[in-house]
């Protein structure tokens, strides 16, 4: 699934989903993870939902058709009772999108503020909502990918767009 984020005037932006079976979602952003430069929240959770194979989270759900309240249908044509299975999605996924706030949110604290980033710190950092895949290993390559994906945010103008791909 392809993702591109729109950015607006000042800090906004909004991304567009385009689901394999071509219905377009949109889900409108504006906030940013404290980052060097600043990266929306939205492109932190695919970042990092990505690399450490959390297929339940934020990009995850939409893929599968799962909606909550900053996510609508933009375009495409749904099938039949999409919107009831829409919801039994995106409540099955509530643990693993939980999952997927803390782990975006303890990454971007260990590698923005520079902190440590053991097992004793990431667990400190995501409690009993620490992902298995989210290991001390996991966090240089973490980085490197955060700080490209903020640079080529930083690099879009107003009106411009950025593609990123989600692959579960």
């Amino acid at each position: 699934m392809d993702v591109t984020f729109h950015r607006e005037a000042g800090r906004a932006y909004y991304a567009l989903a385009r689901r394999p079976d071509g219905v377009v979602v949109h889900l409108r952003g504006g906030s940013y993870n404290r980052f060097e430069p600043p990266l929306p929240h939205d492109i932190a959770h695919l970042v990092v939902e990505r690399q450490l194979d959390l297929e339940r989270g934020v990009w995850g759900t939409l893929e599968a058709g799962g909606l909550f309240p900053l996510a609508s249908v933009h375009a495409g044509r749904q099938k039949p009772r999409a919107s009831a299975r829409g919801k039994d999605i995106t409540k099955a996924n509530s643990l693993d999108l939980n999952v997927a706030e803390v782990a975006v949110a303890a990454v971007c604290m260990i590698v923005h503020g520079e902190l440590p980033h053991d097992d004793r710190a990431i667990t400190r950092l995501t409690g009993h909502r620490r992902p298995s895949t989210l290991t001390p290993q996991a966090i240089p390559p973490l980085a490197d990918r955060l700080r490209e994906a903020a640079w080529q945010w930083r690099g879009v103008p107003v009106g411009g767009t950025l593609t990123l791909a989600w692959r579960a």
